[in-house]
C-alpha cells in the first residue's frame, strides 16, 4: 500500500490511517488499524520520513480553525487531524530536520489543549495525540543531541 503512494516520488504524502481500537470494531472497512510508528517505519523503507514540523503545523491547523463551516466539519472528522502524518521524500531531510528545530517552543506538541479537546469521550484522541507529541519530540531531541 505504501509503494503505490510513493512510486511516483511525491514530494509530499498526506497520510492518515486508523489507530487500533479507533473504530471499536463498529467499522469493517478499517482492515489495518496501526500504531504511528507502523506507518513510519513502512514509509521509511521506502525512502521517506515523517515531516514533523509540517505535520505538527496541519494539526495546529486544523484544530484551531474558527470558521465556522471548518470547525463542524472537523469537529464530524475528528480523526483526521489525529491520524495526520506527513511524509517527505529523504532527500528533503535536512530542510525538514531544520524546520522542526525552529519549530517555537511555545508551540508544544503536549499542551493539554490539544490533548484534552475532545474530553472524556474521545480518549483515544488523548492517547494518540500524546504518541504523536512523544515521536515528535523525540524526533526533536534526536536532532538536539547532535
Amino acid at each position: 500500500f505504501v509503494g503505490l503512494l510513493t512510486m511516483h516520488h511525491p514530494k509530499l504524502v498526506f497520510f492518515g490511517a486508523a489507530t487500533p481500537f479507533q473504530d471499536r470494531g463498529m467499522n469493517p472497512t478499517h482492515l489495518n488499524e496501526n500504531t504511528f510508528r507502523y506507518w513510519i517505519d513502512r514509509f521509511a523503507s521506502r525512502g521517506y520520513h515523517v515531516d514533523w514540523a509540517r505535520t505538527a503545523r496541519a494539526k495546529h491547523v486544523l484544530v484551531t480553525q474558527t470558521e465556522p463551516d471548518t470547525m463542524r466539519a472537523v469537529a464530524e472528522s475528528w480523526w483526521y487531524p489525529k491520524n495526520l502524518l506527513i511524509f517527505a521524500p529523504n532527500e528533503a531531510r535536512d530542510a525538514s530536520d531544520r524546520a522542526l528545530l525552529a519549530h517555537p517552543t511555545e508551540a508544544d506538541m503536549l499542551n493539554p489543549a490539544y490533548l484534552n479537546m475532545w474530553g472524556e469521550e474521545k480518549n483515544m484522541w488523548k492517547d494518540d495525540w500524546m504518541s504523536f507529541g512523544f515521536l515528535f519530540y523525540e524526533a526533536r531531541n534526536k536532532l538536539l543531541s547532535r
